[in-house]
């Protein structure tokens, strides 16, 4: 499953979010090895690694449908984590 640092950060936060009801300690694997692919998740052409780089979190929770979610123009990314973390102090 390839998957873009977007895709992967984002889903992994919300899965702690979700699980445990804070941000994730670490987002991603120190060390991961990317290749120039399209993502399956958010069908945009970047750097991608595997799901388990991002510690296998549920893709379900950011709400993308497998490819073609983005392909009108791709110009669109899904919320970072930064993004999660201002959601979230709002929220508390």
């Amino acid at each position: 499953m390839n998957v873009c640092k977007t895709c992967g950060t984002t889903a992994n936060a919300l899965t702690c979010l979700n699980k445990y009801g804070e941000l994730p300690k670490k987002v991603a694997f120190d060390v991961s090895t990317f290749h120039l692919d399209e993502c399956d998740f958010c069908g945009v052409l970047a750097w991608v690694t595997e799901d388990r780089d991002f510690f296998y979190p549920d893709f379900s929770l950011i709400g993308v449908k497998m490819k073609n979610r983005l392909k009108a123009g791709n110009k669109f990314r899904y919320a970072s984590l930064n993004r999660i973390t201002v959601i979230k102090e709002k929220d508390s």
